[in-house]
């Protein structure tokens, strides 16, 4: 099967309809605060590879993600959930589609109402296998990178960076998921206030000038 993981996904699906609180707390990727600090700095001992396309999540780019056009291009989500109570002003949106045998949960971080982080889990009614997670990467690196040489043989878990410093990385667990860092104001401020000093951001920052603006 050829994911279509690039496109703005149109079809709402009901297969979610009845599921709550718990269940949504459950798929939350972003449960506390050792969440977040994990979350903001993904894979640390994965080489980045660079891309020359900014990245988008669900047919818009990073840098313009808001509530407004979560709600000018999504439809209603299958559940919005409030996780004031571990992170403060924490709010996420759950967006679920059904492809064939395959499954999508998409999510939307936001704190203080913005946004900064989101993520797709990809299920099957079958375990994903080899060829699906290859499948999922190449399309990744043909979109961003335009290199079939450079996608990995067998690496599920990759980390890509494009020139804005926006992050994709994915994880592979019992779902596979890809995940989506904007470089934003939250993003930076968050980082601060938590005291996390990132690998991938600070190598960034050292080889600006010698990548003129190529990170």
């Amino acid at each position: 099967m050829k994911f279509k993981l690039f496109r703005k996904l149109r079809r709402k699906t009901n297969f979610g309809k009845g599921r709550g609180l718990r269940y949504y707390s459950q798929e939350n990727v972003i449960k506390d605060k050792a969440d977040l600090v994990i979350t903001l700095n993904p894979l640390p001992k994965t080489e980045i590879t660079k891309a020359n396309k900014t990245f988008s999540f669900n047919g818009v780019p990073l840098n313009e993600i808001n509530r407004k056009t979560l709600k000018d291009r999504s439809n209603t989500p299958s559940y919005v959930l409030w996780n004031n109570e571990y992170i403060p002003k924490h709010k996420i949106y759950f967006y679920r589609e059904h492809i064939g045998l395959y499954k999508f949960m998409m999510q939307y971080h936001f704190i203080d109402n913005r946004f900064f982080f989101a993520c797709n889990r990809i299920s099957s009614h079958n375990r994903l296998t080899e060829n699906d997670k290859n499948e999922i990467v190449g399309q990744l690196f043909k979109k961003y990178i335009g290199d079939e040489n450079a996608i990995p043989k067998d690496n599920f878990e990759i980390k890509l960076v494009d020139e804005e410093n926006n992050i994709i990385f994915t994880n592979d667990s019992v779902y596979y998921y890809i995940n989506y860092l904007p470089n934003n104001e939250t993003i930076r401020k968050l980082i601060e206030k938590l005291g996390i000093h990132t690998d991938n951001r600070e190598n960034l920052i050292m080889l600006r000038e010698d990548i003129n603006e190529i990170i």
